[in-house]
């Protein structure tokens, strides 16, 4: 209360004190009015001046920057994937496996198989005299290598292979045709009773894998031109 308040109320209670009744009553309620009067417009200063000086804290606050957020835009749209699945031959491996790349004969033939094509290999005149296991060696190269045809069987030799009829030698020079046709006889070596397999001055055996052979001195003696197999 402001000290105009403060005399104002002083002054009613010594009129009530002092002043007849109706009179003082009177006084006392001016009093009463002005010192109310008084607060109120005491408020209103007060208020007026808070006021003011909020507008002024405010106006001197620096302008707040409202970060844009970008909106997510629709999902990327892909169209369909189109792609051909292309089989990669296993890596062949020289030692106890297969030896060579197969790709290069994949075209001649198939490597592996359980097949046998045995009206091919009765057809073929070098099936005279081939003991059944060699019919089988020769059924199955027939199923997997149907362009074979130059194909040797029983014939005089120094070793009892060939005149026994348990040899048969595919001749061919090509190195991917002759890994191939190789490579399918290890695959199935159990099953086609396979003694040993010669080809390119190496020798095949089960269990020992690939071993050089001494050079015999001619491209044929050495196996260069033909894949020999023998069987028991």
């Amino acid at each position: 209360m402001s000290k105009v308040a403060a005399v104002a109320a002083a002054g009613a209670l010594v009129a009530t004190l002092v002043i007849p009744s109706d009179e003082a009553r009177e006084t006392v309620a001016e009093a009463r009015g002005a010192a109310g009067m008084a607060a109120v417009t005491s408020l209103d200063q007060r208020a007026e001046q808070q006021s003011s000086r909020s507008a002024r804290s405010t106006a001197a606050l620096p302008a707040l920057r409202v970060p844009t957020t970008a909106i997510p835009g629709a999902p990327q749209e892909f169209g369909a994937l189109a792609f051909a699945a292309v089989e990669k031959p296993p890596p062949l491996e020289d030692g106890d496996g297969m030896i060579g790349d197969s790709s290069a004969g994949r075209v001649q033939g198939r490597v592996g198989g359980s097949g046998y094509n045995w009206a091919a290999a009765r057809a073929c005149s070098c099936s005279r005299g081939l003991t059944q296991n060699s019919m089988a060696v020769l059924a199955a190269v027939k199923h997997s290598f149907p362009n074979m045809t130059n194909i040797g069987g029983v014939r005089p030799d120094s070793m009892p292979d060939h005149p026994s009829g348990r040899a048969l030698d595919f001749m061919t020079s090509n190195r991917g045709y002759g890994d191939s046709i190789a490579n399918m006889l290890i695959s199935r070596s159990g099953e086609l009773k396979i003694k040993y397999i010669i080809w390119r001055q190496r020798i095949w055996m089960p269990g020992r894998g690939w071993k050089m052979m001494s050079n015999r001195g001619s491209a044929t003696a050495n196996h260069y031109d033909h894949v020999h197999v023998s069987v028991r």
